[in-house]
């Protein structure tokens, strides 16, 4: 349990000192101590580590750490990265499973939470946020939600690594359209181009290459002439839900979820009847063709 909190002490180091780079939250954040606190924890974990877990210690050596390394860097080197069973107590990779498996039911309640809250986040600041200085906070408040996003969505359980695309609320798609703001930095550069009489009628794939698209395909393959052809959307029976989302429960902090679940399956249903009537329309008509070719 206490390599378990020095894991998720570290991933908060790493997540604020990523956020105090970028200057992208007006709070302030004081690396020192969360490191100076995780630096003291980690000492009384090596001597834990020096009575149960004595093959821990000899693979660290080995690792040859630079003396400089910040601590959130520092392998923890729990019972489970050891390469053989030997230099470990009996049963401590049994207990660590054991735990490992609440961490990840914890770490997906509480990505749940913040999911819920980042998308009533983002509802209100695309529709009652207004001016710089409420744009501004809101923001913040944004960015503060996303920082307790990330060291739930980076918890290292053991398990199948959660990717980023798994990482969306209920009401996204899982096949989404192609970034807004890469369409609209195409559109404007089209735009520069009409105005300034730049804009070629007909633009094929080899004058492409003649006038070095190599740059554009750096740059995330944008094109100025023609609309992406991966932009294509997808309709509602083409939806699924994340994963994540596949064990909610219904009790304790999770019963705020269950209007969410239930919008949900009701959109399921008037999908599986929508097409039910669809596939009632084809059978009929493909009864009527011979019908009506014989009359």
């Amino acid at each position: 349990m206490f390599g378990l909190e020095i894991e998720e002490l570290q991933s908060r180091i790493r997540v604020q000192a990523v956020l105090k780079k970028a200057k992208s939250t007006a709070s302030k954040i004081n690396l020192g101590n969360m490191r100076r606190k995780a630096d003291g924890m980690m000492r009384q974990w090596r001597s834990l580590q020096a009575t149960y877990m004595p093959a821990a210690l000899v693979r660290l050596k080995a690792l040859h750490l630079d003396p400089n390394v910040l601590v959130e860097n520092i392998p923890v080197l729990p019972p489970s990265e050891k390469e053989r069973d030997t230099g470990c107590q009996e049963g401590l990779q049994e207990l660590e499973v054991a735990l490992r498996q609440a961490q990840c039911r914890v770490a997906l309640v509480a990505l749940r939470n913040q999911l819920h809250i980042k998308s009533r986040l983002m509802k209100y600041k695309k529709l009652s946020s207004r001016h710089q200085r409420t744009n501004t906070r809101t923001r913040t408040l944004v960015n503060r939600n996303e920082s307790n996003c990330m060291p739930k969505s980076s918890t290292d359980v053991g398990f199948t690594v959660l990717k980023v695309a798994d990482i969306r609320c209920m009401e996204d798609s899982d096949s989404l359209s192609a970034n807004p703001q890469k369409e609209a930095r195409r559109m404007k550069r089209q735009a520069d181009l009409v105005a300034q009489g730049e804009l070629p009628l007909i633009h094929t794939n080899e004058e492409r290459l003649r006038d070095g698209d190599d740059s554009d395909e750096a740059d995330g393959g944008e094109d100025v002439f023609v609309a992406v052809e991966s932009d294509t959307k997808f309709g509602e029976g083409r939806r699924t839900l994340s994963w994540i989302w596949n064990e909610t429960g219904t009790t304790g902090s999770e019963e705020e979820l269950l209007d969410a679940m239930r919008l949900e399956w009701c959109k399921a249903f008037s999908r599986m009847r929508r097409w039910n009537e669809e596939i009632r329309m084809l059978a009929e008509e493909q009864r009527l063709v011979p019908v009506q070719a014989r009359g």
